[in-house]
């Protein structure tokens, strides 16, 4: 992985670009805060294009007439993005929200790969706390039910997200 690369501590792109303005290396991995920004930021980098891509379809599909009324009637530039544009593509920032909370709820894959949880556990989620637990712990049955806590909590903030995108839908 590409994070593990860039982040690595001892040979990382980024500590030695670090060493090259004269700062020390950061522990990117074996300290708990910077292991967790280092999380976070390659979470965001992997999530950024997919966004992009369905954000450049929304925005393709925004009807040029209502940018031409908005104009006409005097409209600048922020009140044609704020009035027109936002409007438009709220289905598509509904649409991303959900996908990406949900995704962000079953991120495993980076964390374990990344730091594998640690170190001790600050970066430990959810989903890699039910993994040790069923797997390397032997608690199958605990393992499972954290699954099964995780599917309600997505379930739930996918439905709460939905009945207000439908609130707020049915009120224009």
């Amino acid at each position: 992985m590409a994070g593990r690369f860039i982040f690595d501590e001892n040979v990382g792109v980024v500590n030695t670009a670090l060493g090259w303005v004269g700062l020390g290396p950061v522990s990117w991995q074996s300290g708990g805060g910077p292991a967790m920004l280092v999380v976070l930021l390659m979470l965001t980098w992997s999530r950024v294009g997919l966004a992009a891509i369905i954000y450049l379809g929304a925005l393709q599909n925004v009807d040029d007439h209502l940018h031409e009324a908005a104009a006409l009637d005097g409209a600048g530039w922020w009140q044609r993005l704020r009035h027109v544009t936002v409007p438009q593509i709220q289905p598509t920032t509904f649409f991303l929200t959900v996908i990406l909370v949900i995704e962000t709820f079953q991120v495993f894959d980076l964390v374990w790969v990344m730091t594998g949880g640690g170190p001790g556990r600050a970066t430990e989620l959810l989903v890699t706390y039910a993994y040790a637990e069923g797997f390397e712990a032997r608690q199958l049955g605990y393992g499972t039910a954290l699954g099964v806590v995780v599917f309600v909590v997505i379930l739930a903030a996918t439905v709460l997200w939905w009945r207000a995108q439908r609130d707020a839908e049915e009120s224009l």
